[in-house]
């Protein structure tokens, strides 16, 4: 009994677990800020929202599933901002990305801000087919994180809009308080006075 009690100690103790965020539970159409999975998305851009399948404008870059875009307005480029509603610590792994317009391709710049306020960014490539990228380790202990386009043409698309970016399936972890940290410390500490007690 004790062994099993240490032992639910030490899984409970972990809260450090994987999640998907993809959008598919909300409805379409523009919404912002956006509040799912735990996770605020606000969004500085010209037009932005919730795509479904099918959808109504010709042109769009399409993974035939509900994902997040933004249009930038011209010369302002469209961002957006995630961060947890709860304000705690996150880690973004990865996600997938493409440019508004399937005629479109350039750059999204991605920049994390850390839990001791400096930032780490990385910068993509993307085209109006959608890729999965993975961030490098550092994005890790984040504040917020955000996508901002630089994509060209700057005035282009199916009726000479500007560009934009969607994304989809950000692959998340959360980071473990140290209270949790704590109680995985004292699950280990347990179970290895129960193993010395029995040998």
């Amino acid at each position: 009994m004790k062994k099993l009690l240490c032992a639910l100690l030490l899984l409970g103790s972990f809260s450090s677990h994987a999640g998907l965020i993809d959008f598919e539970a909300l409805p379409g159409g523009p919404a912002d800020p956006i509040n799912t999975d735990g996770f605020i998305f606000d969004f500085e851009a010209s037009a932005f929202g919730v795509f479904v399948e099918p959808d109504p404008f010709p042109g769009l870059s399409s993974n035939g599933t509900t994902r997040i875009g933004a249009q930038g307005g011209g010369a302002a480029p469209a961002r957006l901002t995630m961060f947890a509603d709860d304000n705690s610590l996150f880690t973004v792994l990865g996600f997938d990305l493409a440019s508004l317009f399937s005629s479109l391709s350039g750059t999204v710049v991605v920049v994390g801000t850390l839990a001791d306020n400096s930032t780490v960014s990385q910068i993509f490539n993307v085209s109006g087919s959608f890729t999965t990228f993975s961030l490098d380790a550092s994005f890790s202990d984040l504040q917020r994180i955000s996508f901002a386009e630089n994509l060209t043409p700057p005035n282009t698309g199916a009726f000479g809009q500007t560009a934009g970016f969607f994304v989809d399936n950000i692959q998340t972890a959360e980071v473990p308080e140290p209270g949790s940290m704590l109680l995985l410390i004292l699950g280990l500490a347990g179970i290895s006075v129960l193993r010395r007690k029995h040998s």
